[in-house]
């Protein structure tokens, strides 16, 4: 039995469509192909390139036949091919198969077992505060209805990326998803030991991401195409089961605003998960869950058992006294008190509040700048004013920010939500009378370093 010119079909059907986009029949054979070839994603892709071609040249949807053999190539069943006939194109039998070799359930779990290469290390410790916010976005996440996308939002260094990895790691066990992705915008990042770091990865732009998505999704990616033909493949993949995608540190305002129509398009019956430091409360189909510090309580307990997890015996022996000192300096920031706990096994701990407070040291300046420089930057004259005098009000009403800032009420109004946007402000109070404060580490970052920033503007 002769094997199918797979080679000259396609060509011959590329070539028809040049010059009759419209023509379905040369649609049905390149998907036909494709499928044939073992590239579904491809083959559903020609789908909707012939969806669009049939709206932009006719007017009309594809008809039953295309429809269904759409339907066939997403359920893993294709028409098997005949000996060449006519032209080397080959004749179709009616013969159905199946292009899994494995089980459904077995299929699930070896292609999301390939997710844990692109995630951060589910950390080996305890977890502190995090109960809360995890059930809640399980909650969201395991939902087979709206909201499609969910984003986690705070301030640099509050547990984000730790937050979402625990989630994805939670749900990998499940079958709510066919297949997970893994994509990072972070160019940089602290770590305690070493300060700022670059991360070597590329700006996180629509193809980009959609390049990124395709090599972890499809086996045979079509990463030579054109790019409405990757966004093509792409958006037939996600439509066809659901999958969940996390989109890790979207930090600028350029990002999301170039990345969120996009992942729209995409979603549903998929689902997008989005760590940020800017609140994304302004789009009404994202549902948003704002990470804040640890309490009081819950940050004593976080330094005894990292002190005691490091072998800092001084430390994890302190008083509550001495802990709850920690705490009015640096407040609940996980990577802030990482970098405390760890420069406390060498030196005097008033000397670390000290070099924090005044910003002494090479690393706590860094820390200073991964998070709060791009937020410093953002602001503009209202919104820096309202910053720096928020720490003359304590859980403060709207009007004693009004007071205590010099702008009026409008223009309080606006930076307010300005400062809120960038994570710098929390929210708490009720309905009638909302209250706003800073984390206790933003009020040392203003007191003192923020001063050294103003004078190089």
């Amino acid at each position: 039995m002769r094997k199918p010119d797979y080679a000259t079909a396609h060509g011959y059907a590329q070539r028809q469509l040049q010059l009759e986009p419209w023509q379905e029949s040369a649609h049905r054979q390149l998907m036909e192909i494709l499928a044939l070839q073992g590239d579904r994603g491809a083959a559903l892709a020609q789908f909707a390139a012939c969806q669009r071609a049939l709206a932009a040249e006719l007017g009309v949807e594809p008809d039953a036949e295309t429809v269904a053999l759409y339907e066939q190539i997403r359920a893993g069943e294709v028409l098997r091919k005949g000996e060449g006939g006519k032209g080397g194109r080959g004749e179709v039998r009616n013969t159905m198969y199946d292009l899994r070799t494995e089980s459904v359930e077995q299929t699930i779990v070896n292609r999301k077992s390939e997710i844990v290469n692109h995630l951060d290390p589910l950390p080996d410790q305890r977890l502190f505060g995090i109960e809360a916010p995890k059930a809640r976005l399980l909650e969201v996440l395991h939902a087979v209805d709206r909201p499609w996308l969910a984003a986690i939002d705070g301030i640099g260094g509050i547990g984000k990326t730790t937050l979402a990895t625990l989630l994805v790691h939670e749900m990998l066990p499940s079958d709510r998803f066919a297949n997970m992705a893994w994509v990072s915008a972070k160019q940089e990042e602290f770590r305690p030991a070493v300060g700022i770091a670059e991360t070597g990865r590329p700006a996180l732009d629509v193809e980009t991401l959609t390049n990124a998505l395709l090599e972890q999704l499809m086996a045979r990616p079509p990463l030579t195409a054109a790019l409405p033909e990757k966004q093509a493949a792409l958006t037939s993949l996600l439509k066809a089961q659901p999958h969940l995608i996390v989109v890790d540190n979207l930090e600028t305002v350029a990002d999301y605003q170039a990345l969120i129509p996009f992942l729209r398009q995409l979603a549903n019956p998929s689902k997008f998960l989005i760590t940020t430091r800017l609140t994304l409360q302004s789009y009404s189909d994202i549902f948003c869950y704002s990470l804040t510090e640890l309490p009081a309580a819950e940050v004593h307990a976080f330094i005894r058992y990292e002190a005691a997890g490091r072998n800092i015996e001084r430390l994890a022996g302190a008083t509550d006294a001495q802990l709850q000192n920690i705490y009015e300096v640096v407040g609940g920031n996980p990577l802030a008190l990482k970098l405390v706990i760890g420069q406390a096994a060498f030196l005097p701990l008033g000397q670390v509040l000290e070099n924090l407070q005044l910003a002494q040291g090479k690393k706590i300046d860094q820390l200073y700048v991964y998070i709060y420089w791009q937020a410093w930057e953002m602001l503009d004259d209202a919104g820096r004013q309202l910053f720096l005098a928020m720490p003359a009000v304590d859980d403060g009403a709207f009007m004693e920010l009004v007071m205590v800032s010099g702008l009026d009420p409008d223009e309080t109004q606006e930076a307010l939500v300005r400062l809120i946007d960038l994570s710098l402000v929390q929210t708490g109070g009720d309905l009638d009378e909302p209250r706003y404060r800073l984390h206790r580490l933003t009020e040392t970052f203003l007191m003192h370093e923020v001063l050294k920033w103003q004078q190089g503007d």
